[in-house]
């Protein structure tokens, strides 16, 4: 199961019988999805399963995938503050002291603000991925979960950035990517009007 909810079609692509739901572990910044700090969690299949590297996400699980991968904000280190929402598991005392003693700063959002936490919106790109590649999924779950995570961008984090509208100096490339194709449009026009003025003529 991913963060945010179960969703059936992602499910079956890694398990039809619905039996391995998992959680997905996962930090993104303006480069889009960290992969050190990417990890899928097994769910617990019933009270029978002992199997340790199975179970929910807690708070010693989210810090050793999130810590490594954190910058010391005084130097100005990439990764160097925490935006993070309400969940329980965020809310625990001891991730602040533990963020902050990294060096990093924590800023949690608003309650009831899922507009303002990016990573949701990078979450449902990477589950469309998923989506159109089942067929190469089902035979090589673990290849497209990872180009499933590289599918959000630079450019798709800046326009997620700018829709959210609460980043400061985040680049634009709305017009980077509508002028190359206004250019082709004026140059396949004038070229079909040169052609057909030159027939006009012979």
């Amino acid at each position: 199961m991913l963060r945010g909810g179960k969703d059936n079609n992602v499910s079956d692509i890694f398990d039809p019988t619905g039996q391995n739901s998992y959680t997905l572990i996962a930090a993104a910044n303006i480069n889009g999805f960290v992969p050190a700090a990417c990890r899928m969690v097994q769910r617990s299949k019933d009270s029978d399963d002992l199997d340790p590297t199975h179970g929910t996400v807690d708070a010693d699980a989210f810090f050793n995938d999130l810590l490594p991968v954190l910058g010391n904000y005084e130097n100005c280190e990439p990764n160097s503050v925490v935006l993070m929402d309400n969940a329980p598991t965020h809310l625990d005392p001891e991730v602040r002291i533990v963020i902050e003693a990294a060096g990093a700063k924590l800023i949690y959002t608003p309650a009831c603000s899922p507009d303002l936490i990016f990573i949701e919106y990078d979450f449902r790109m990477y589950k469309s991925y998923l989506r159109r590649h089942f067929r190469e999924a089902r035979e090589n779950p673990m290849q497209v979960h990872l180009d499933a995570l590289g599918y959000v961008a630079f450019e798709d984090q800046c326009r997620i950035f700018n829709h959210i509208g609460c980043f400061q100096n985040v680049p634009s490339f709305e017009k980077s990517k509508l002028l190359p194709t206004v250019a082709a449009i004026v140059t396949s026009f004038v070229a079909a009007f040169l052609t057909n003025k030159r027939q006009k003529l012979r």
